[in-house]
């Protein structure tokens, strides 16, 4: 009987990782209208710590990097639409029209 070792190599683990991250992003977006499903792999904990104020955002971007693997980042914008849902047609012509009047304000 032979015996082989197996290791991964810095760059073997490297691509495991950015494959692990790809995957979990891939669940967070494919559960984009699943606000439950989303919570569960934040983690109720995460969520109730967000509903009561008692996490920061730095706070949080650590916890869910952390839960997640993935490096999470807040953007703080004052722009609402930028969380506008944009996959079908009738909702860009809405977001053009916002953005047209806005620019000519």
């Amino acid at each position: 009987m032979e015996f082989r070792s197996i290791y991964l190599t810095a760059q073997d683990e490297t691509e495991a990782k950015k494959i692990a991250q790809i995957l979990v992003w891939e669940k967070l977006v494919a559960s984009r209208k699943k606000p439950l499903k989303q919570a569960a792999m934040l983690g109720f904990d995460t969520l109730f710590l967000i509903i009561t104020r008692l996490i920061t955002i730095q706070g949080l971007e650590k916890k869910v990097s952390g839960r997640l693997g993935i490096d999470c980042r807040t953007l703080l914008t004052p722009y609402a639409e930028m969380g506008m849902d944009v996959d079908k047609l009738f909702q860009l012509q809405i977001v053009e029209k916002f953005l047209a009047k806005r620019v000519t304000k």
